[in-house]
Parts: C-alpha cells; structure tokens; sequence
C-alpha cells in the first residue's frame, strides 16, 4: 500500500535516506512523465541533502503528480525507460516499440498501450527497478 509507506517513511525515528532512495526509484519514471521540471528537482533534493527530507519529497511528488499530462514529457518518459533495456531487445520489439510510440503521436494508440509493452519487455528482461516502479501502476 502506496499511503502506508508513505505514512512509514515520514514517521518513523529509524529511517535512512536509503529508504527515500528506493522510494524515488519506484516514483522518478512517473514524476519524469508528470513533469521533467519537478523530476530534475527531487535529484537535487536527493542528492544535496544530507538529512531525511521525507515530508518535502512526498509534498513535491503528490504537486508533480497534479500537474497537467502532456504527450512530449510522456514519450520522454516511455523513451527513458525504454534506454534501460534497447541494447537487450529483438530487432522486432524495436520496431514494435517505435511503430508504438509513433502510432501514439498520432492519435492512434493510448499512453496505456504503450505502458503496457514497455512492461512486459521490462518483465521478459528482468528489469527489477522498472517492474517494481510506479510508473506502471499508477
């Protein structure tokens, strides 16, 4: 449950900042997708910060999350991702992949599809961080 670990992580006395590292692993393809903006911010909230900025990290995700979709920061993001395994693919899972993000750009074919194969390449080569990330879910 996505509030119970939000609730942990900014309650608890014990946590390290490895706790908010893998919490931004599962949310950084879907806040890149949000708003590239607020994604180059939280690396620098991460990374220039030697405290525990729990409550500022979880502010800023749920803004980014409010914000207003676009096509250009959703197929930056599904491009993104799909970096993470292109040299591992079939020549057909990159024509497939690019026909789909084409057919997207086009009106022809949903966010959702495209989600959609990029999870199960994802799945099939065993991308552990992008399977567990949010972005697929949310």
């Amino acid at each position: 449950n996505i509030s119970a670990v939000k609730c942990i992580n900014c309650t608890s006395t014990n946590l390290t900042r490895a706790a908010l590292e893998l919490e931004w692993s599962r949310y950084k393809y879907l806040i890149l997708e949000a708003s590239p903006v607020r994604y180059h911010a939280m690396e620098k909230l991460l990374n220039g910060n030697s405290s525990y900025p729990a409550l500022a990290f979880y502010n800023d995700i749920e803004e980014a999350l409010q914000e207003e979709k676009s096509k250009e920061n959703f197929l930056n993001a599904a491009q993104q991702i799909w970096h993470a395994f292109e040299h591992r693919v079939s020549p057909a899972e990159v024509k497939s992949i690019f026909k789909s993000m084409g057919m997207y750009k086009e009106n022809q074919l949903s966010s959702s599809a495209i989600k959609n194969r990029l999870w199960k390449i994802a799945v099939k080569y065993q991308q552990e961080n992008l399977v567990n990330s949010y972005y697929f879910v949310m």
